[in-house]
């Protein structure tokens, strides 16, 4: 993955660089030079990708502005002498066809004619290279063959000649053994060629048009297709040899198709760009394209004698049929009950995939939080083990609305209010705490969901129901008070009206010390009950707990928790150890907080201090709203 990453980048450095020099070899080779370790296929596939989504995109003089420089690039690898000649003509080639998408023979017929005469030329040369490689290889392995048998006949010439001559019947087992040795075989070749066992002889040629039912597909349904799962079940089903060729035909400029298109480089499957043939088109283009190359593979890579064909349309079992006259194989992989009947009796064998439409989405309905919370966790492994997410969360990261929408799926009653939280990312932060997983920010206004690295991470498994409840009990006032201290401060300046009581609480709960009350009697009420039961060397946790029991029903467990983290906010209990995580700390009441008034008296100041750096004067009758008489 961080590969495709840092090849991402070089791809934008090195066309910049192209770009900038006018395509000087003089500037742009040594920074290929330095970088030889990018230029293989991976980066053909990702040129492609990239410069097909951008030309389609880009206003007219920006397209022609970009073509031209990916043309020059083009034009450099095809003739830079370092590296694998093979990946450098197979980078130039994607180039080339990004660059057609653009230079047409109607637009511009001498940028046409220029990129596809070099087009053409790369591709001849690219098919003799694999063509030498293939009989280097092959003769090679000959000559090997060759000195052996050769070394078995001497030896045989040498037993005869130190025999006695004379009415001795010879043994012609060993003989026959080595004739036998050098004739035809199965894996030889009418061209007498022995192909290795295990070689890239197999194409994938995948019709996404058809496995997303044309363009008009949801969000839903594209974020249970797994390119990735269905290989693994072609496979579990037929072996097959090395990959040779993966392809996947659709128009990658749909927006909604962005979501696989990660999954797509991961996998190391070309991106075929398809454009439809009017202005209302659904489907049939990728078609079209699809038997084009599968017949040309006939002719141009005859190694390949298994075509895997990932679609249900009918119409290639005439694409079939002509694969079978050249003695091909054909395998067929389509959703079962959108498949033509025809297709699958042609095909050689076929293997049904889910349809999407069809998969159904487990619906959890736990009954309180500390259900929820370990259902949490458990979508969060979920997401993990799916594929396209796995490769997000180890990557760059899923964003935070994404996964948000996992979670409403799969809990339609999911609330982070219900943890207490007002907004998402800190509900999140708290459900990843002590899991392998962490919220990160990419920029002040953008976090994600990314897993830890193992070396940072710190892995436990996903609570039972049971021990749920203690656990969250000790990690509900940490995550809030913990995440919220990490929050953006409040800027030096309100505007507008300052002078109100959702502008006092907005400045007391936004930064540190965070003061997020609950209303005013039940901070009273458990201010009173607290110096009654003070604490003393006990978690939060236990707090929330004990104080819960004594003040039942009159006050809710959600205002103990918010009075006890705003007595932490306000200093006033002495923890212990000093510097650990907040749910290991020993909490006790400060011994001179003997009194009710004592303690409202210390939040009270605090308070105060925290709201006059955002004004000159505070308004008495809003505090009084605010806070139990003080």
């Amino acid at each position: 993955m961080m590969k495709a990453t840092e090849q991402f980048t070089f791809l934008l450095e090195v066309l910049k660089i192209t770009y900038t020099s006018k395509g000087d070899r003089q500037v742009v080779y040594p920074l290929l030079q330095k970088k030889l370790v990018h230029l293989d296929e991976g980066l053909a596939s990702l040129l492609l990708l990239w410069a097909s989504e951008r030309l389609t995109t880009a206003k007219p003089a920006t397209a022609k502005t970009l073509a031209e420089t990916v043309l020059n690039f083009s034009e450099l690898m095809a003739q830079f002498p370092q590296g694998s000649k093979e990946s450098n003509l197979s980078i130039a080639i994607a180039g080339y066809q990004a660059a057609l998408r653009v230079f047409t023979e109607e637009l511009y017929p001498q940028e046409f004619a220029k990129a596809e005469a070099a087009l053409i030329a790369a591709k001849d040369e690219r098919q003799q290279i694999l063509e030498f490689e293939a009989i280097s290889a092959d003769v090679v392995q000959l000559r090997q063959q060759l000195a052996a048998t050769e070394a078995t006949l001497k030896r045989m010439a040498e037993e005869v000649t130190a025999s006695k001559v004379g009415n001795h019947q010879w043994d012609l087992t060993p003989l026959i053994e080595t004739i036998r040795e050098i004739q035809p075989r199965e894996n030889v070749t009418q061209f007498g060629i022995i192909l290795p066992k295990e070689e890239f002889n197999t194409a994938i040629l995948y019709d996404i048009e058809n496995l997303t039912k044309g363009y008009n597909f949801t969000q839903n349904f594209i974020s249970k297709l797994s390119l990735q799962r269905i290989v693994k079940q072609i496979r579990s089903q037929h072996q097959f040899g090395k990959l040779a060729i993966q392809r996947a035909y659709a128009n990658w400029s749909v927006p909604q198709l962005k979501q696989i298109k990660n999954e797509i480089l991961s996998l190391g499957i070309e991106p075929i760009q398809v454009f439809g043939f009017g202005l209302n088109y659904k489907k049939n283009a990728a078609d079209i394209q699809l038997t084009i190359d599968a017949i040309e593979f006939i002719h141009n890579k005859p190694s390949i004698q298994l075509f895997i064909i990932v679609s249900g349309d009918g119409a290639f079992a005439s694409v079939a049929n002509k694969l079978h006259e050249y003695g091909k194989t054909v395998i067929g992989c389509a959703y079962e009950k959108s498949t033509n009947s025809f297709l699958e009796a042609v095909c050689d064998a076929f293997v049904p995939i889910p349809d999407p439409e069809t998969i159904v989405v487990k619906v959890i309905q736990p009954q309180n939080e500390d259900e929820i919370l370990v259902e949490a966790r458990a979508i969060l492994q979920w997401l993990n083990q799916h594929p396209e997410y796995s490769r997000q969360l180890s990557a760059e990261g899923m964003y935070l609305s994404e996964v948000w929408k996992a979670f409403h799926q799969r809990i339609p009653n999911f609330n982070y209010k219900l943890f207490g939280f007002e907004k998402w990312k800190p509900c999140l932060n708290f459900i990843c705490a002590g899991t392998e997983f962490s919220v990160i920010d990419k920029t002040p206004t953008e976090s994600r969901l990314v897993v830890k690295d193992v070396k940072d991470a710190v892995v436990s498994e996903v609570p039972d129901r049971a021990a749920c409840a203690q656990r969250n009990r000790e990690t509900v006032a940490s995550a809030i008070v913990e995440v919220e201290v990490e929050a953006k401060k409040m800027p030096t300046s309100v505007s507008g009206n300052i002078h109100s009581l959702s502008k006092y609480r907005k400045i007391l709960s936004a930064g540190y010390p965070i003061f997020r009350l609950p209303p005013p009697s039940d901070l009273s009420q458990v201010l009173a009950c607290l110096v009654q039961n003070p604490l003393i060397g006990e978690k939060l946790g236990e707090g929330i707990a004990k104080l819960t029991s004594l003040m039942a029903p009159s006050v809710s467990q959600q205002s103990v928790k918010k009075s006890l983290l705003v007595l932490l906010s306000a200093d006033c209990f002495v923890t212990e150890p000093e510097g650990g995580n907040l749910p290991d700390l020993s909490l006790t009441l400060k011994p001179e907080l003997n009194s009710s008034e004592a303690v409202l008296q210390a939040v009270a100041d605090l308070m105060r201090t925290k709201l006059l750096k955002h004004m000159t004067h505070i308004d008495e009758n809003i505090w009084r709203e605010l806070m139990p008489l003080s």
